[in-house]
C-alpha cells in the first residue's frame, strides 16, 4: 500500500523511556519508521513540535528556546524528497511577525506542509497578523493540517472551531486545508459543520484524526457520499496510536468505499496529491 499516515506527532525524547516498544520510543522519527511499516505505510508525515507553547505540558516536550522544524529537520528518516519515510511540516506560530520568513526559509527547504492548532498556539486564525501568514502559505501552496474541535488546553477553544477553519476557507480560496478531527475533536459537534465547508470550499478537506471510531460509521458514509473520496484524507494523532487502532481505522475506511481506488485516495493520494502540487 503507497499510503501515507497524515498527523504525526514527533517530539524530543518522544513519549519517554517508559513507552518503549520494540520499534524505539514512540514520538520519535526511529520509531515513527517502523510503526508504519509494521501497518503497511510508505510515508510519514511528521509534525515539528510547538515551539514555545504557554502550556507547560506542551512545553515540556520541546524546552524553552528550541526551534521545532530545525529540531525535526536533524531527525533520522526526516526529508523533503518524495521518497523520504517522514515527510516534514512545520509547526510555526500564524500570529508572529518572524513567521513569515521562516516560512519562506522552510519552503525552501522543501517544506510542503504545516500545521496549525489555534488553542495550543494562542492564536486566532482570522486576525490581521494571521492573514498575512495564511496569504503567504497560499502564495506558497502549501498544504495546512488544522486542529479543529475543542481540547483540554487552558484556552478558550473558539477559535479552533469548524466555523473558524470555514470562514479562513472562504477567504483565502487558494489555502489547501485540511479540517483535522473533522471539527469534532474533545466532544464538539463540529461534524455537519465541516462537512458543510467541504462542500462550499473547494480548498478544504475532511480529515479523520481520531474521529474515525469516535463519530459513527453512518455519519462518515454521509460525509463519503456528499464530499467523495477525493476530498477525505486519513491522519490518525500518532504515537498516541496502536498498531490495532490504525488497522481497525484503515478497516473502517475501506469499507465506506465500494471503491479500491477511492479509499487509496483517503489513504495518501490526496495529501501526496497537495503537498506535491
Amino acid at each position: 500500500m503507497n499510503a501515507i499516515m497524515s498527523h504525526c506527532h514527533l517530539y524530543p525524547g518522544g513519549k519517554g523511556e517508559e513507552s518503549r516498544d520494540e520499534f524505539g520510543i514512540p514520538g520519535t522519527a526511529a520509531h515513527l519508521a517502523g510503526f508504519i511499516r509494521s501497518v503497511g505505510f510508505s510515508q510519514a508525515i511528521g509534525l515539528a513540535p510547538h515551539e514555545n507553547p504557554p502550556d507547560p505540558q506542551e512545553l515540556a516536550r520541546i524546552g524553552a528556546g528550541q526551534d521545532g522544524l530545525e529540531w525535526l529537520m536533524g531527525q533520522p528518516g526526516i526529508g523533503a524528497g518524495p521518497d523520504s519515510p517522514i515527510l516534514p511540516a512545520a509547526t510555526l506560530k500564524p500570529q508572529d511577525p518572524a513567521s513569515l520568513a521562516r516560512l519562506k526559509a522552510a519552503y525552501d527547504r522543501g517544506v510542503r506542509c504545516l500545521k496549525v492548532h489555534a488553542i495550543v498556539q494562542r492564536c486566532n486564525p482570522l486576525d490581521a497578523d494571521s492573514t498575512r501568514y495564511f496569504s503567504l502559505v497560499a502564495e506558497l501552496g502549501m498544504a495546512v493540517i488544522m486542529h479543529t474541535g475543542g481540547g483540554f488546553w487552558d484556552w478558550p477553544s473558539t477559535d479552533a472551531r469548524a466555523e473558524v477553519a470555514f470562514e479562513l476557507g472562504k477567504r483565502h480560496p487558494k489555502l489547501k486545508l485540511l479540517l483535522a478531527h473533522a471539527g469534532s475533536f474533545w466532544g464538539v459537534d463540529g461534524f455537519e459543520t465541516s462537512i458543510r465547508a467541504c462542500e462550499e470550499c473547494p480548498n478544504l478537506y475532511l480529515e479523520t484524526t481520531a474521529m474515525l471510531t469516535e463519530v459513527e460509521r453512518e455519519k462518515w458514509a454521509t460525509a463519503l457520499s456528499r464530499l467523495g473520496p477525493s476530498r477525505i484524507i486519513y491522519g490518525n494523532d500518532y504515537p498516541w496510536v496502536k498498531r490495532d487502532s490504525v488497522n481497525a481505522e484503515v478497516t473502517i475506511l475501506r469499507s465506506l468505499s465500494p471503491d479500491p481506488a477511492g479509499a487509496e485516495l483517503m489513504l495518501g493520494g490526496n495529501i501526496r496529491r497537495l503537498i506535491q502540487a
